[in-house]
């Protein structure tokens, strides 16, 4: 018989294993399945996870395949069972007689699984796939469907699924060797040694007709496969857990032509502690049970601190992640943290570093808050120290203080929650800690104290009423501290905030229910170290009043100084007496007390007020109050909209003002009024629920402005329209712009300034040969039209007079001129000339025709005109400034009268004259302090005639004076060293 050896490597989380897979060339290659499966095994695929270190088979291999195909691909379904860890097994055999190659590829539930070993033998083919069932896609798998592609041609095929639990890539394994016989009759197979401690698989297989006679050991047996499917007779899985040297034998009957056997030991996987629990204990405790948590817990493992003084009794292994042990400290252990170790029975071992603590007994250094007073109930007292373990309790000294729990913190920190009885002696206590280990105690001396109590003795106002709001009550007593608050017995009473004034007053502001219960109420003052007095019935919850009813029960809005009596109980005289009503827009001018079922309350109720029921309250003088609920209506008064018209003239009489708006109603009492002085209304004629007529004068001196129009109804009800009517006074005219003309003059758009203009305002001119365009009303200063002056128009001042639509007229005299349309002439300017860089200069232009808007210009660029004054009809004065560059030559000079008449010019009647300059001095430098010295300036253009000066730039040096020598000369007296300027004037 032929027989192959062919070495598989697999690397899982660093572990690297190679093992021989023996394969046969006959049918017998089935028996590659159970050394496949021990490959696995080798590689660490299978690891301890529960108490004795087994790995579980979920689902075993079966007794017949799962998969078979004559020819073609394989299928099956297959669903796993759920499990940590878990482990899918897919194994396929093929045979080929003509021995093509044959290739094979599987999947689960659609995802692909790992190949982790194929073999060959002639035409036989062996292929194994594996899933690790908590990887992405394999744990979200969309079926259970297994499929195995086969490609090239077969002519048998079969496939076995198995699935295993607590199985861990990590953990090494041990190897304990194998058997394999060829050929052979051989019924014996074994012994292999296993390894003390871990876990054991062993995996055969038989050829031609065999039967396995013995299992010694007591394998437990996951798979027994027997079936007639070509020579095989027998393979299988055992495992079991090995506490001592187990060896395996197996034997077998019959004719045995091909059989194996091998063997792996599964190291259970590293202990890891985590943590223990309790996780701290004193010097002395004596066996504490502690609680180990952590991972990999083998049976029969054990466990060691590291510290001789800490001692272990009788471990119990509960599971995988849990062991409970009795643990001794001995009292001279050191303090601080310490390892706890874990090992299993295969040497494993797994440290928890500082997962244990040992201290000494607990101490006592402080409480917060360190006082509390007699009465104070379930206080949450912290108490600071060392050494707190989660059993401890506490206790105070004395007689007085009932601790109702204590709570663990933290090593350092308990929470005591304590009640101190009222007579509970008032001094320093001590505070005790025993954390129950029998470990000792600790105490912190004076470490808490017990104050005095308040007391309570009296209040004043010792009474209010139900429902009162906002009540000031001054409690009276003892030993009150800043801080304190009060609280009053019973329900129905809120105390809105608590004033501390002294040890023996404190302030309480009340607001009672209305439904609050009537009768004696105790008040309570509890300090801010919960100290508590009461004073027992000194205060009285009195019955409020009741309103009943109000007569009469609605006003319109707008009525004022309306008496409303109204019916009820409990009425008090007094102080404090008071009526009101819900909402806003009631005023209540007064409240009267008439009787214990009676009062009178004046009231205002305002335009804006909403129409609708209203609640009234009477609120007694001890702030006891009683509402009558909708008890009162407001009605809608009347509404002022507008007027028409909407103005009219200071001194206008009987003038008829038609008033709209809503709610108006005839009858005696129907009445129109304008606000402020000077308008009298001489009557109200009632036209429609939505509109009047008054009838109104308007004084002289009346006061202009919008007015506001009330409208007053027979029952009160009042609504006012503001700014609805306006008194206006006449326009006045003032000027107009520009303010001549000459007679056939076109059309020019002139500005009349004024005030009181309105919108719809006229114009006209007293001048029927004045024609005007539409009139523009700017704004209530300023109009502007369009105006025509005719050839016919009469010479002279014109009236401008502007009408508005109320008929108030204003004129302004001879605002407005008419001239003749004369040419003005220009005959000569005096001075004729002026240099270039001369400035302000005023020029006297004579002619004719000359009118007072007259403007002149003149031609060319260069001489700008800053000002024109009319002098009269012959001469204007024209005050000028030449630039530097202007060209140098004659000027015409132009006159416009700007009145609509043509302008006139005289040609040539100015010149500009070229400048000055100066080029050098001689003698160019004198001494400080020179006087009376000649300088002879040398230059062009030098002018003879008054007005010929020569100037020094700076300072201190004085021109005493100018001799005109000739063009290019001068002489002048100065000192200093200084820039010269010269300045001739023709």
């Amino acid at each position: 018989m032929k027989k192959e050896i062919i070495h598989a490597t697999k690397s899982i989380n660093g572990f690297n294993a190679t093992r021989k897979i023996l394969l046969t060339s006959r049918a017998g290659l089935l028996l590659l399945l159970p050394l496949i499966i021990s490959l696995f095994v080798f590689q660490g695929w299978f690891v301890a996870s529960d108490a004795e270190g087994a790995v579980t088979n979920l689902q075993q291999f079966p007794s017949t395949p799962q998969m078979t195909a004559t020819t073609g691909n394989l299928s099956g379904t297959f669903t796993i069972s759920s499990g940590p860890n878990r482990l899918f097994v897919v194994v396929v055999s093929a045979a080929n007689n003509n021995g093509s190659t044959m290739t094979f590829a599987a999947t689960y539930g659609g995802v692909a699984l790992t190949q982790a070993a194929t073999s060959t033998s002639g035409s036989q083919k062996s292929s194994t796939w594996i899933g690790y069932l908590d990887e992405t896609g394999i744990s979200s798998k969309t079926s259970d469907d297994v499929a195995v592609t086969i490609t090239g041609s077969h002519t048998g095929a079969i496939g076995y699924m198995a699935s295993y639990q607590n199985v861990s890539q990590s953990a090494p394994i041990t190897a304990n060797g194998g058997y394999y016989f060829d050929n052979t009759s051989t019924t014996a197979i074994g012994p292999l040694a296993a390894n003390t401690g871990g876990y054991g698989i062993y995996i055969w297989g038989g050829q031609n007709t065999v039967t396995r006679t013995s299992d010694t050991e007591a394998y437990t047996e996951h798979s027994d496969l027997q079936t007639t499917y070509g020579n095989l007779k027998d393979f299988g899985v055992c495992s079991k857990a090995i506490s001592a040297s187990t060896n395996p034998t197996i034997t077998w009957s019959g004719n045995v032509n091909l059989a194996s056997l091998s063997l792996v030991t599964l190291n259970w996987a590293v202990p890891a502690v985590t943590a223990t629990s309790p996780n701290i204990k004193a010097r002395g405790s004596s066996q504490a049970t502690v609680t180990i948590t952590g991972a990999n817990f083998g049976a029969g493992a054990a466990v060691s601190f590291n510290d001789s003084q800490i001692t272990v009794g009788t471990v119990t292994v509960v599971s995988p992640t849990a062991i409970t042990v009795p643990v001794t400290v001995g009292a001279s252990a050191t303090l601080g943290a310490h390892d706890v170790t874990v090992t299993n029975t295969d040497g494993g071992s797994g440290t928890g570093t500082g997962v244990f603590v040992v201290f000494g007994p607990p101490t006592v250094s402080s409480t917060t808050p360190n006082i509390r007073g007699q009465g104070a109930v379930s206080q949450n007292i912290t108490i600071t120290g060392t050494n707190f373990l989660s059993s401890a309790t506490a206790s105070f000294s004395g007689t007085g203080i009932t601790v109702n729990s204590t709570t663990y913190v933290s090593a350092t920190s308990l929470t005591a929650n304590i009640t101190i009885a009222s007579n509970a002696t008032t001094d320093g206590r001590n505070v005790t800690v025993n954390n129950n280990d029998g470990a000792g105690t600790g105490t912190g001396t004076n470490v808490f104290t017990v104050s005095a109590s308040p007391t309570v003795t009296s209040t004043s106002p010792n009474s209010r009423g139900q429902g009162a709001t906002n009540k000031n009550i001054t409690i009276y007593g003892t030993n009150f501290a800043s801080g304190a608050t009060a609280s009053f017995s019973g329900t129905g009473i809120t105390v809105n905030s608590t004033t501390f004034t002294n040890s023996t007053i404190v302030t309480a502001n009340v607001t009672i229910a209305a439904g609050a219960a009537t009768g004696s109420r105790n008040v309570t003052v509890t300090n801010l170290d919960a100290g508590v007095g009461t004073g027992t019935n000194v205060f009285t919850v009195n019955a409020a009043p009741a309103v009943t009813s109000v007569t009469p029960n609605s006003k319109p809005q707008g009525v004022s100084n309306q008496n409303i009596t109204i019916t009820g109980t409990g009425f008090v005289s007094g102080a404090g007496l008071a009526a009101s009503f819900s909402g806003t827009g009631i005023t209540v001018n007064s409240t009267t007390y008439v009787s214990a079922t009676s009062l009178t309350a004046n009231i205002t109720i305002a335009e804006s007020a909403t129409a609708g029921s209203r609640d009234v309250t009477v609120t007694n003088p001890d702030g006891g109050a009683g509402t009558g609920t909708g008890a009162f209506t407001v009605n809608a008064g009347p509404k002022v909209t507008s007027t028409t018209p909407n103005s009219r003239l200071q001194g206008s009489s009987n003038q008829n003002i038609t008033i709209t708006g809503t709610g108006f109603v005839s009858g005696a009492g129907l009445a129109a009024s304008f606000s402020g002085t000077g308008i009298t209304v001489n009557s109200t004629t009632y036209v429609s629920a939505t509109s009047l007529t008054a009838n109104i004068t308007i004084a002289g001196n009346a006061t202009t402005g919008s007015r506001n129009v009330t409208v007053t109804n027979p029952d009160g009800g009042a609504g006012t329209g503001t700014g609805v009517f306006t008194v206006t006074s006449p326009p006045t005219v003032i000027s107009a712009s520009p303010n001549q003309r000459a007679q056939n003059t076109a059309l020019t758009t002139v500005t009349i300034t004024g005030a009181g203009f309105q919108a719809g305002a006229t114009v006209s001119f007293n001048d029927a040969n004045i024609t005007l365009g539409a009139v523009t009303v700017v704004n209530a200063t300023t109009i502007t039209l369009p105006v025509t002056v005719t050839a016919s128009a009469a010479l002279g001042a014109h009236n401008v007079t502007v009408t508005n639509l109320d008929g108030g007229v204003g004129t302004g005299t001879g605002v407005f001129t008419v001239n003749v349309n004369t040419t003005p002439t220009v005959s000569s300017a005096t001075p004729n000339s002026r240099g270039q860089g001369t400035s302000n200069q005023n020029i006297t232009i004579t002619g004719t025709n000359f009118r007072s808007n007259a403007t002149a210009s003149f031609s060319g660029t260069g001489i700008t005109v800053n000002s024109t004054t009319y002098v009269s009809a012959t001469s204007l004065t024209a005050n000028i400034t030449v630039a530097a560059g202007a060209a140098t030559g004659l000027r015409s000079v132009t006159v416009n009268n700007n009145d609509g008449s043509t302008a006139g010019t005289g040609t040539n009647v100015f010149t500009v004259n070229a400048s000055p300059t100066v080029t050098s001095t001689t003698p160019n430098s004198r001494l400080q302090g020179s006087s009376n010295q000649n300088i002879t300036i040398t230059g062009t253009g030098f002018v003879s005639g008054s007005g010929l000066a020569a100037s020094f730039s700076g300072t201190g040096i004085t021109v005493n004076s100018t001799t005109y020598v000739s063009a290019t000369s001068l002489t002048r007296h100065r000192h200093g060293h200084r820039g010269v300027h010269c300045q001739c004037r023709t």
